[in-house]
């Protein structure tokens, strides 16, 4: 897939340092996976969460061979995001 983000890629360093604010219970998702999910939507201009969302649903697949990602075989519902 073109536009994948690879890990050891300089953004994708930067993606992983970004600090997670949120408390470990009940959480599914790494920070990285959430943020990688909503970039390929804001790159193309989205205009809404929901139409972010959508267009980063379609590279789901492509995120899960990042590292952290793996075992999460579906993409986060919009609610979490």
């Amino acid at each position: 897939m073109s536009g994948q983000i690879h890990p050891q890629s300089i953004l994708g360093r930067i993606i992983a340092m970004v600090p997670d604010p949120r408390s470990q219970q009940g959480r599914i998702y790494p920070l990285a996976a959430i943020l990688g999910l909503l970039l390929p939507g804001v790159l193309e201009g989205g205009a809404s969460l929901r139409g972010i969302w959508l267009r980063g649903k379609e590279h789901w697949q492509a995120l899960l061979a990042t590292p952290g990602v793996v075992g999460v075989p579906d993409p986060p519902e919009l609610t979490t995001v």
